[in-house]
């Protein structure tokens, strides 16, 4: 499976949340984008590349008032990545 055939989730995801979304990083496909979590707090939101019929949500802190560390992570098979998305 490839990230084409998630393409229709993630850009409805990032049209839905008026992000914008980045397809490459280091020369490689990714697909990536930048939340506004508040108050000059920033964080990542990525899909890693597809592999054994699953698909990985990193959430991750970029910038946050109190320099707390996040992470948040979920492993899913292609039909629920919607969702996920949306949970973010």
């Amino acid at each position: 499976m490839s990230y084409e055939a998630l393409d229709d989730v993630i850009g409805a995801w990032v049209k839905r949340h008026g992000l914008t979304l980045s397809t490459e990083f280091g020369g490689q496909p990714r697909r990536f984008s930048y939340v506004a979590g508040g108050a000059h707090e920033c964080f990542q939101v990525s899909v890693e590349p597809p592999e054994d019929g699953y698909i990985t949500v990193n959430a991750r802190d970029v910038e946050t008032v109190d320099n707390a560390e996040f992470h948040w992570q979920r492993q899913v098979v292609a039909s629920d990545l919607g969702s996920v998305l949306n949970k973010v």
